[in-house]
């Protein structure tokens, strides 16, 4: 097929759906890129008179870079189920279709509001190289990020601004071949070429002095004037000849000052074009003159009323500008008020959720209005806050949902039955935190399961649901669930997490070879410096780092551990306090590597601004005052305090670092003897030197022998004499003497934490012991879930193992 040629081109196309939010931000995105000094074609701004379609259709074959906005409805012609062939005939479908065909044509697909691109076998064999296309998303109040990480530093486009980089040349290195002569006739103006501010002429350039404005190339030159008084825009066009100078004339046709303009001159007129003129100018601003919200939606008010469908098209488009939080609230309101009072759906679920944040019920008025027209993010927001109400909600949902439902349980069902993937995985929350939260919506019995809601997100091409179910299991301790699902999760965008979660599944199973393999794998999938893997592949570094360090599914290697934890240093710097931990004391206990590396560590470790509270708190906090803090900094602190090294001897600290430790189930379960070893020997030299008849020493000196030691003798003989004073009520008294040594091995200390583990302790009266005995008991609750599970995931394990080698045999 041909098409009959326009003399126009473009270098980017832009491509979108007439309405939602794929219309607004198109037009923001034009305008963007046209201040930058791009080449861009829209079509509400560059469509010339003729036949519509051939000029569509020519202005893609020409352009380098297709971008398109895609939203929830832009291809709801794919899926059309009376008729498979309906997105043929729907425009948006062509022009995408069309752009595919060209060979060596940058298609550029931009998804808005959370939207997922459709797995490649749901679209139609026409559209399917759509999904194979990187896709970026884009959030609205972010467009110029957007446009700075993904435009210019990641360079997705292939086309340039025109003539910019030449441009930029010549200004900075002052080479040019002529001059433009811009002076002052009675305006201020800016002078602009290519979306570069190049100079603001005032009464400084008249026409002895004139601006002289050096360009380097011959040829035609596009110069923006705006005046900052009256708000018109001038283009000028100039030939441009080799060693010559030129005097820019400018004819001014609007001679009103915009910024004299109050709200009874506004009110008085009646000029619909000057009204729209005025309310731009005055949204905008100029580079003298600052926006005024205010007056600019007078202007806009006053034009809708009077039927302006310019107006409104403007007020449509710009609401999400007025976003901004560093506006005022009172500025911001009644912008995305008339928004929404114009049918914008966006405009009506911001005012609810802006609303509800600041505990206004007005915003179910806003929720309410966006369900009218079948908006599925309100109906979520709505049903989060009925649940947030609980068993007495401030409204009845029959009313807030236009008679949609009566109760809550059909509410979600509808919803289940209109939400595509990722709103059914904000639906899965919300019955997530219903059967959590069972004590605040007892009334509210949900007829499905939040797993159920997760795992039909996924079948509607949400993988990232996968991930969250696995999370749940997780948190049920059935680990073998949670692997499956986590693995399914690795092939959703969310892969290396879902990795980082099977490391820390197989490490609670104590299957140390699976976990280095799963962490080598997410190394060598993963950068440094991309920010969404940093974490993930932090936690790799870590995971090998303790296996190498003890020896667990690999030869024990001291100088590799080392080098893993220096790499998250390089990789990260000082704020990585566990790795200088880890550093100062493997040094420390290996001197022959490098003694004086442990002291350099210990110092960076004393200069972090963390440690430094948390050493700040010990002096000022109770013992039932706990920061979260990882067991070897801890022990590292602890240990320097003992012994003086990069600070003075202090052994009351030294004794609440090592309260903390035994109060982490991975220290007192670590296999690292040697800290141990180290913790017993400061303890013996701090209690020569510690007030051993102060209450929190002696609570310290009880906890740390009982937990750390395993030494119920001693650690009774300091919790005693709390205990005599009447000071607490210690009923772990009581366990320390129904156990034999006070080891863990007693199956009646056992039944104690998991009888504990599960509910409040309210047999505690003393807030010392609430952390420590709920952190504890916890994990051991933990441990004898997972052991359950452990010896049946073996057998498969190991029957996976053995029809592999029988397939290589």
């Amino acid at each position: 097929m041909t098409h009959k040629r326009t003399n126009m081109t473009y270098d980017i196309f832009i491509s979108y759906k007439r309405r939602g939010t794929s219309s607004a931000t198109a037009a923001y995105l034009y305008e963007l890129l046209l201040n930058k000094g791009y080449n861009v074609f829209f079509d509400r701004k560059e469509m010339r008179s003729g036949m519509f379609d051939e000029q569509l259709l020519n202005h893609i074959s020409d352009a380098k870079d297709v971008i398109i906005l895609l939203e929830d409805t832009s291809l709801a012609a794919c899926f059309d189920e009376e008729s498979s062939d309906y997105f043929k005939s729907d425009w948006f479908c062509k022009e995408i279709m069309h752009a595919l065909s060209q060979p060596g044509k940058n298609v550029i697909p931009i998804l808005l509001e959370g939207y997922k691109m459709p797995p490649k076998d749901t679209l139609p064999k026409e559209l399917q190289d759509l999904s194979r296309c990187q896709a970026l998303s884009l959030e609205i109040s972010e467009v110029e990020e957007f446009y700075q990480k993904y435009f210019v530093e990641m360079e997705y486009l292939k086309s340039m601004p025109t003539n910019i980089s030449r441009f930029r040349k010549s200004r900075s290195n002052k080479a040019s071949i002529s001059s433009l002569l811009f002076c002052y006739d009675g305006y201020c103006y800016d002078i602009n070429e290519y979306g570069e501010y190049i100079t603001t002429i005032d009464e400084n350039n008249d026409e002895n002095h004139p601006y002289k404005h050096g360009v380097e190339f011959a040829g035609e030159h596009k110069i923006l004037c705006v005046n900052n008084d009256t708000f018109e825009r001038v283009m000028i066009k100039i030939e441009v000849t080799p060693y010559h100078q030129k005097y820019i004339p400018i004819e001014w046709n609007k001679h009103q000052f915009i910024w004299k303009q109050t709200k009874d001159t506004i009110q008085n007129e009646d000029d619909i074009d000057n009204l729209v003129f005025w309310g731009t100018a005055l949204f905008e601003g100029t580079r003298t003159n600052k926006p005024n919200l205010k007056l600019s939606l007078l202007c806009f008010d006053k034009a809708i009323k009077m039927h302006s469908e310019e107006a409104e098209d403007f007020l449509k488009n710009n609401w999400t500008v007025v976003c901004d939080r560093k506006k005022p609230w009172d500025e911001r309101v009644d912008w995305i008020k008339h928004a929404a009072k114009l049918g914008v759906i966006p405009a009506m679920r911001y005012l609810g959720e802006a609303l509800y944040k600041k505990g206004n019920q007005v915003c179910v008025y806003w929720y309410r209005e966006a369900i009218k027209y079948g908006d599925i993010t309100s109906m979520l927001a709505l049903a989060k806050l009925y649940t947030d109400f609980g068993n007495e909600p401030a409204f009845k949902l029959s009313i807030v949902t236009n008679g949609l439902a009566d109760n809550l349980s059909d509410f979600l069902l509808i919803i289940e039955e209109k939400a595509n993937g990722p709103e059914l995985y904000q639906l899965g929350e919300i019955y997530y935190n219903i059967e959590r939260d069972k004590w605040r919506v007892i009334r509210i019995k949900p007829q499905r399961s939040c797993i159920s809601i997760f795992e039909k997100s996924a079948e509607k091409h949400y993988t990232v649901s996968y991930l969250r179910i696995g999370e749940i299991y997780e948190e049920r301790y059935d680990l073998e669930n949670a692997i499956r699902y986590y693995d399914k999760a690795t092939r959703s965008p969310k892969r290396i997490v879902a990795l980082d979660k099977i490391a820390g599944c197989f490490y609670m199973l104590g299957w140390y070879s699976y976990e280095k393999n799963v962490c080598e794998i997410i190394l060598k999938e993963t950068s440094y410096r991309k920010i969404a893997d940093k974490e993930c592949r932090i936690n790799a570094y870590y995971r090998l780092a303790y296996l190498y360090r003890l020896g667990l599914g690999v030869e024990n290697n001291t100088d590799e551990a080392i080098k893993l934890y220096e790499r998250i240093l390089e990789e990260c710097g000082e704020n990585e306090i566990n790795a200088l931990a880890n550093l100062a004391i493997l040094y420390e206990s290996q001197p022959e590597l490098d003694s004086q590396k442990s002291k350099k560590y210990y110092e960076s470790l004393f200069r972090n601004k963390r440690c430094k509270d948390y050493i700040s708190y010990i002096t000022k906090m109770p013992l039932s005052f706990h920061i979260t803090m990882d067991s070897i900094t801890l022990f590292c602190l602890a240990h320097a305090f003992a012994n003086g090294i990069c600070c003075e001897k202090n052994h009351k600290n030294a004794l609440r670092c090592y309260f903390e430790c035994s109060s982490k189930y991975y220290f007192t379960n670590t296999k690292d003897e040697n800290m141990i070893k180290t913790a017993k020997s400061d303890l013996n030299m701090t209690t020569k030197d510690v007030d051993t008849e102060d209450h929190d020493n002696l609570i310290c000196l009880g906890f740390i022998y009982y937990e750390l030691f395993s030494d119920a003798d001693k650690a009774k003989m300091y919790l005693t004499k709390v205990f005599e004073r009447g000071e607490d009520d210690f009923s772990l008294l009581t366990l320390i003497d129904e156990e034999h040594d006070g080891h863990y091995k007693n199956e009646k200390r056992k039944e104690y934490y998991l009888t504990q583990a599960e509910g409040v302790y309210m047999n505690l009266q003393s807030d010392e012991l609430l952390y420590f005995i709920y952190n504890y008991g916890w994990n051991i609750a933990r441990n004898e879930k997972i052991n359950m599970i452990k010896k049946s995931m073996e057998k498969v394990l190991m029957d996976t193992d053995s029809r592999e080698e029988t397939q290589k045999n």
